[in-house]
């Protein structure tokens, strides 16, 4: 059974890595791939979503802000630690993939993709305050997923665990901030 996941994932790197291999597409995942060092993702996303949760929410917009925060805090922190545990060689690291490897990859550990979890977490989270936004949310987050196997950094199944790891933690600190919040409101004693 190993063997035959193996050789599914395999197949998948190789077809994403490999067949759409176009100048234009070589050109833009590596961009793509690497939003978090661009200024305007690291620091103007964050103060639009922060001004978006504070319109529709007022003051609690700022708690749901704080804990998108943590969430995405948590997700790359257990990533990390999963990562040193596993142990699992990037693609570029081993010969069986043939890779094509058009950026780069950063500590030389693949499983868990915390560019997928770290994307999908705040997918994931943001669609349940802001619903209208849940597939172009999603679709960015599949496409900077997809981009890490395409640049030879991840294999297939370290984006698909990455991915449900995210979801699990936005749907997680969403649900929490709102009872958090829900008990806040109901008790008036935690108002003074």
């Amino acid at each position: 059974m190993q063997d035959l996941l193996w050789n599914i994932d395999l197949a998948l790197f190789k077809f994403f890595n490999q067949t759409p291999s176009l100048a234009w597409l070589d050109q833009i995942t590596p961009i793509i791939t690497d939003l978090h060092f661009h200024t305007w993702f690291k620091f103007v996303a964050p103060l639009i979503l922060g001004f978006l949760f504070y319109k529709k929410f007022k003051r609690i917009g700022i708690t749901y802000f704080l804990f998108l925060i943590l969430a995405i805090s948590m997700g790359d922190f257990v990533g990390g630690k999963v990562k040193k545990i596993v142990e699992r060689p990037r693609p570029f690291q081993i010969a069986e993939t043939q890779t094509i490897q058009k950026a780069s990859g950063g500590e030389n550990r693949s499983f868990y993709s915390n560019h997928a979890s770290n994307m999908f977490t705040m997918a994931a989270y943001i669609a349940i305050f802001f619903p209208v936004a849940r597939f172009g949310l999603y679709g960015l987050a599949l496409i900077i997923a997809l981009s890490r196997v395409h640049v030879g950094v991840h294999f297939p199944s370290d984006i698909l665990f990455g991915a449900m790891m995210g979801i699990m933690w936005g749907w997680l600190f969403a649900y929490l901030v709102q009872r958090i919040v829900q008990k806040k409101l109901e008790n008036p004693a935690l108002h003074e």
